[in-house]
């Protein structure tokens, strides 16, 4: 089974309103019991614990701002270092209003960004009671306070933890950089010569850069000639020899890894 396969299958089946079988609970802290870009265990206690409940928060906020996930409430957390399945130390029943309950209040500041809105279940299991809460992916960044320094900030799920955003990466997520490519064409070296004896050549060295988050599906590079050419009297024929239009396929960048696509010495040659 693929890592995280099963974390998937619940999530997606608290989502629907179901109630996932409690082998299914047991089996994940026993086969995915490394926890994921998708999936997070917590402790039974942490919702009786002020700062277990701001962690779960921000761990909430993270997967809002990534691509969702799972929430398992009721399983242990391994000690830093500590490998293997995960013992189920479910929370009791009998809670009153219910933990679904508790947890709505406690992600009530939250609920105008949580959209689509998180959805809980919860499954008996060894006489007590573990909360499966499935996060799906926020339309907008979700802001929380970090539990160490109160302070607020946009948290987002990296590789089996969370991390606080930085702040040059909000600014791109949040100006929409997120959802468009942003493409900018620069010519690096433009060379003309001209000669009396044979065509004249226009040598371009084009840099083509998308600093967006986003990929380009097909980009089209077009060199535009126009039909009658002024560089000499009188007036002759100009007509287009390179390989433009090109395809350059795919384009994709980040913020810190800039990748661009050159072409080099495309000719206009005026006859």
């Amino acid at each position: 089974m693929a890592k995280s396969a099963l974390a998937r299958a619940l999530f997606e089946q608290v989502l629907a309103g179901e109630t996932p079988e409690a082998d299914a609970v047991v089996r994940l802290a026993r086969e995915e019991w490394e926890e994921s870009l998708f999936h997070d265990f917590k402790r039974g206690l942490v919702l009786d614990d002020l700062k277990g409940r701001a962690r779960l928060v921000w761990e909430v906020a993270s997967f809002a701002n990534a691509d969702g996930g799972l929430v398992v409430i009721g399983v242990d957390e391994n000690a830093d270092g500590q490998k293997g399945p995960r013992k189920v130390s479910p929370l009791p029943l009998g809670n009153g209003r219910g933990y679904a309950a508790r947890i709505d209040d406690l992600l009530r500041p939250l609920a105008p960004m949580l959209r689509p809105a998180p959805r809980h279940a919860e499954v008996e299991i060894e006489g007590g009671v573990v909360v499966l809460l499935a996060v799906p992916r926020a339309e907008q960044l979700v802001a929380a306070k970090e539990p160490k320094t109160e302070e607020l900030g946009y948290p987002l799920r990296f590789g089996d933890g969370t991390h606080r955003c930085p702040e040059y990466l909000v600014s791109d997520l949040r100006l929409g950089r997120r959802e468009r490519p942003e493409v900018e064409l620069r010519i690096e070296k433009a060379s003309l010569k001209l000669r009396s004896d044979r065509p004249s050549t226009l040598e371009l060295d084009v840099l083509l850069t998308n600093s967006g988050l986003t990929w380009i599906d097909d980009t089209m590079l077009f060199l535009v000639a126009p039909v009658g050419s002024a560089v000499e009297y009188p007036p002759r024929t100009a007509r287009l020899r390179s390989s433009l239009p090109a395809s350059l396929g795919k384009l994709n960048s980040t913020t810190t890894d800039r990748k661009s696509t050159r072409l080099n010495s495309s000719h206009l040659v005026i006859s």
